[in-house]
């Protein structure tokens, strides 16, 4: 298949990322030898798993594949590690340098930064972004006609 008949495949086949409610299970943007994908989530969509495919005219079209976090997923974390990292420290600057539990602040600060571990863990690991790769690839796959190398 050509690189021309394969981006227009792909495009008619996933809905724009600026359309809410659209009815196509892939969401994503097709530019001229660049597609980006990931799987529209309805509900418990905190992470979504993306696939970036390099669409290169060689012959035959060649499709290159990442799979990979989505760039906003990746900042939220690394935002909300952030949140949980500093909180914890200012709980434990003010708890020494109030003189608050001289010899147990540990024992304030430690669960409270455990929990936060714990809730980002919880948070982050809902979604199953090995089976969205897979899908994601199977739907490729069946768009463009592909066959792995």
């Amino acid at each position: 298949m050509d690189h021309d008949t394969c981006l227009a495949r792909i495009r008619v086949a996933i809905d724009s990322p600026w359309r809410i409610f659209g009815r196509r299970p892939i969401i994503g943007s097709v530019g001229q030898g660049h597609v980006s994908l990931r799987r529209r989530r309805y509900w418990r969509g905190t992470v979504h798993a993306s696939l970036d495919v390099n669409v290169l005219p060689d012959g035959r079209t060649l499709l290159i594949c990442r799979a990979g976090l989505h760039p906003m997923a990746m900042l939220l974390g690394g935002g909300w590690a952030g949140l949980f990292i500093a909180l914890g420290g200012l709980m434990c600057l003010f708890a020494v340098a109030g003189g608050f539990l001289d010899h147990y602040w540990p024992l304030v600060a430690i669960p409270a930064l455990l929990s936060g571990a714990l809730g980002l863990a919880v948070v982050f690991s809902s979604s199953d972004t090995e089976a969205d790769h897979a899908f994601l690839i199977g739907q490729l796959a069946l768009m463009t006609e592909a066959t792995p190398i």
